[in-house]
């Protein structure tokens, strides 16, 4: 009877010892790989994180924000496709993962207790030469002059077209149309 007993508590406690044995193993695992910043960049890059935020990510937001792009001043067209592509062109995909993964490394340990402070730095001395270029090309598509001829100076000949003409001595009658296409 003695021997049965034996065995009736092993054969209850194998189930028991094995979902220890497994709980076990699994925290071990957890540890190797959640709490590694390792883990993290990784993944991001296995998963083609920094592509998606501004091939799909960047240019939904920007439709799901309700900015009017089409009214934005200064003749600018831009759609949301073209907003990230300035975006990418200024922080580049390269350059966030970089930083990204810097940023990581440096709270990891903060969050799992093994310093009690982190610093995360970023440079942007070059990014500024990017965002200078990317300022100019907008500049540069952009129809200003067109902007401020039918936004600006139309505007301030309509109300003042007569005080204008008051002062010269044979009244040239000319419209607003005509003043402006021969500024242009």
């Amino acid at each position: 009877m003695l021997i049965t007993t034996r065995r009736l508590f092993a054969v209850l406690l194998l189930p028991m010892f094995l979902v220890l044995f497994v709980a076990t193993l699994t925290v071990f695992r957890v540890n190797a790989t959640l709490l590694e910043a390792d883990f993290y960049t990784d993944t991001f890059e296995r998963l083609g994180v920094y592509e998606f935020l501004y091939a799909d990510a960047l240019p939904f937001a920007i439709e799901e924000s309700g900015v009017d792009l089409a009214a934005l001043p200064l003749g600018l067209d831009l759609t949301p496709d073209g907003v990230a592509g300035y975006v990418a062109r200024v922080l580049p995909p390269e350059w966030l993962a970089e930083n990204l993964g810097g940023a990581i490394a440096q709270a990891v340990p903060y969050l799992t207790g093994e310093t009690d402070s982190f610093e995360i730095t970023l440079r942007l001395d070059d990014r500024v030469e990017a965002a200078d270029l990317v300022v100019r090309d907008l500049l540069r598509d952009a129809r200003i002059h067109a902007y401020l001829l039918d936004e600006v100076v139309r505007p301030r000949l309509d109300e003042s077209k007569e005080t204008l003409f008051a002062g010269l001595p044979f009244n040239p009658g000319l419209t607003t149309d005509q003043i402006l296409d021969g500024v242009k």
